[in-house]
């Protein structure tokens, strides 16, 4: 029965590594083992060895760093396009293009979603025409992004014509995908959420381009949740369509391209304005998508679960395996649609934390954490069946909670536990109020300790104190320099605004954040939020970083209230300039989202979140336990950015706000 539901993904894989392993060269007599004196051989034929002869003549060694070179013609994908010396070894580039490359990895993905169960009543049929109008919007946004897809694929074109075959093939590749991820996920619509597990394991993004799979299956999806059109769906359209437009009236810098690295597939790399509709776009039909899904799932709580113990231990067991050679790691990347290659050594990096599989350490962390949450729930709370198999993969997730080196998701994980715990397993009222008790001394007994190495009023400066330290300090005469720095270190921050808050290189947050820490109308008896602020920052390490991210948001009054574009980072990241060692993020999602939508739509939601979480709050809901962990998780790490981590967050807000509408009409 297993056998026969993998079948259609083998035989994909076989074809996929057919492919690549391509026999075929325009070589055919054998060639040199690569070495010093042969290497020009291999320089000299771009394109004429295959894949296959190079492994058959040099296998795996260490010495050989494997890459993809997307920007090469169909004719070169599976072999050799260069070789390039580096140090002790040898930079090995292999020839893809996108065209094939969405085909191949498409083709894997349905065909692994092929091995879900199908539902037994089908109740919606594939469209055509949903399926065209949504290879128009990937098109038009192929075409809007020019700075990264001229850079990754050769031809590229904007123009919409006959002759542009690169464009009109994608087009039509992507019709194709959309079509056949409804003709098969329809037919599973029921539980096919339940499987999201999974998607922490295949990340659904296509190699050399900034777009995902599961995206585009999910803009399939909301034109069906928009074929019934209610009054709700109307009112909330109208108010998206308000807001898109005023996205798209705000005067900004133009920048062709920013690079997304470990976000691709979920972020735009260009801020004009045709990039910032077609994400809003992809925006408003993903999040009709998705809850097109959930309003049609059936949950099943244990197969849930059963499916994320499952994806923690393969995401380990995936980022072990992908350090042991170069070869394995470029393919896993491949096959499994990562936005950012694994990591080749199990050591940690540069004092990061492993990350294995994952692009970033902090969701990992996160990931395995409500693993291990869920776990103790579903044994220890719901004394559910305990097997080998879970104790095997629970050792595997505890590996990688540990590696990431999380220490907020373990600490939150923890409370909970503990929490949850004293309320199941102590019966006496009396008891459990003395060690809630107890616990709440200790904390504050522990918070004094951290508090006493610095004085309030020093930690509450802290962001305010690294925003300007970040700033464009450089670019002062020497003299002023060392004004700065004197003004610096006497924390005289309302000097240093009325001196230099005016200059271009200071961000308008900046500025704000410091006039309301130094106002003169501040209330003496109340503490100050940028204060407080300053304070959560330095007790869970975000000071720096949140200094950093007020330094560089530099947002107009209409942008800082109502966002800057969905998806948008680019003039978060270039209208200042500070950055210059790679993407560095806000290390907030929520502080992402208010660049995205601004501070009003976001303090909106949030209130409504909380209102939600709170009035649904039981010690029998575990989903409100789930939401109090990621939602404090959200405040100092960016996973929200991840369409992973967004589909895990929305999955839960659903069926909380659902339970919470469940209760009001009762």
């Amino acid at each position: 029965m297993i056998l026969d539901k993998l079948k259609p993904s083998l035989l994909v894989v076989f074809i996929i590594t057919l492919a690549f392993l391509n026999p075929i060269g325009n070589i055919t007599e054998d060639i040199e083992n690569l070495t010093t004196n042969s290497l020009s051989i291999y320089q000299n034929n771009s394109c004429n060895i295959s894949l296959l002869q190079f492994l058959t003549t040099n296998g795996l060694s260490e010495n050989y760093i494997f890459k993809f070179d997307g920007y090469s013609e169909l004719s070169c994908f599976g072999k050799i396009k260069y070789i390039e010396p580096v140090e002790n070894a040898y930079l090995v580039f292999i020839g893809t293009h996108t065209l094939i490359n969405l085909l191949l990895q498409s083709s894997l993905w349905i065909a692994i979603a092929m091995m879900i169960k199908k539902d037994n009543a089908i109740k919606f049929r594939p469209s055509i025409s949903i399926a065209f109008f949504s290879s128009l919007i990937f098109g038009y946004q192929f075409a809007s992004e020019v700075g990264f897809n001229q850079l990754s694929n050769k031809n590229f074109s904007t123009e919409f014509s006959s002759n542009n075959y690169l464009l009109l093939s994608y087009v039509l590749t992507v019709f194709l995908i959309g079509y056949a991820s409804q003709f098969v996920l329809l037919k599973r619509l029921s539980s096919i959420i339940l499987y999201f597990p999974f998607i922490f394991l295949i990340s659904g993004t296509y190699q050399n381009l900034n777009v995902n799979f599961f995206a585009i299956a999910l803009v399939n999806f909301g034109f069906f949740n928009l074929l019934k059109f209610t009054k709700n769906k109307f009112l909330l359209t109208v108010v998206y369509i308000f807001v898109v437009t005023n996205w798209l009236n705000i005067e900004r810098i133009y920048y062709e391209y920013f690079d997304v690295d470990k976000l691709r597939g979920f972020l735009a790399s260009s801020n004009s304005s045709l990039s910032i509709f077609l994400w809003s776009l992809v925006f408003y039909f993903l999040l009709n998508g998705l809850f097109f899904i959930l309003k049609n799932t059936n949950i099943n709580d244990n197969l849930l679960f059963e499916n994320f113990l499952l994806a923690g231990f393969l995401v380990v067991i995936s980022g072990l395996i992908a350090t042991a050679s170069s070869f394995y790691n470029l393919f896993i990347y491949f096959f499994f649609g990562q936005n950012k290659i694994s990591m080749l050594k199990i050591t940690s990096v540069e004092g990061n934390a492993w990350r294995g599989f994952l692009p970033s350490a902090e969701s990992a962390g996160e990931f395995y954490g409500l693993i291990l949450f869920l776990s103790f729930w579903f044994f220890i709370v719901k004394k559910q069946n305990f097997e080998i198999k879970h104790l095997i993969f629970l050792v595997a997730v505890f590996y990688g909670l540990i590696r990431s080196n999380n220490v907020s998701a373990t600490i939150i994980f923890l409370i909970l536990v503990v929490v949850i715990s004293i309320n199941y397993f102590i019966r006496d009222r009396k008891n459990r109020v003395f060690l809630y008790f107890f616990l709440t001394v200790m904390f504050l007994i522990s918070s004094y300790f951290i508090l006493r190495q610095n004085t309030y009023a020093a930690m509450g400066h802290a962001i305010v104190y690294e925003g300007w330290e970040n700033s464009k300090l450089n670019l002062l005469l020497d003299q002023d320099l060392q004004t700065v720095q004197a003004l610096l270190v006497g924390r005289d921050f309302r000097t240093l605004n009325n001196l230099y808050g005016e200059q271009s290189y200071i961000s308008s947050s900046l500025v704000f954040i410091t006039e309301k820490l130094t106002s003169k109308n501040n209330i003496s008896f109340l503490p100050n939020p940028v204060t407080l602020l300053g304070v959560v920052g330095l007790m869970i390490n975000r000071a720096e970083k949140w200094g950093l991210f007020f330094a560089s948001y530099n947002p107009g009054i209409n942008d800082a209230l109502f966002g800057q574009g969905v998806f948008n980072l680019s003039n978060y990241y270039f209208d200042i300039n500070l950055f210059n060692d790679g993407l560095i993020l806000p290390h907030s999602s929520i502080l992402s989202y208010i660049v995205f939508f601004g501070a009003i739509p976001v303090s909106l939601f949030l209130i409504y979140l909380i209102y939600s979480i709170f009035k649904n709050a039981h010690f029998n809901n575990y989903k409100f336990f789930i939401l109090l962990y990621l939602l404090i998780n959200y405040i100092k790490s960016d996973s929200l950015l991840y369409l992973s981590n967004f589909i895990l967050f929305y999955y839960f807000v659903y069926f909380q706000e659902k339970n919470v509408l469940k209760r009001e009409t009762k």
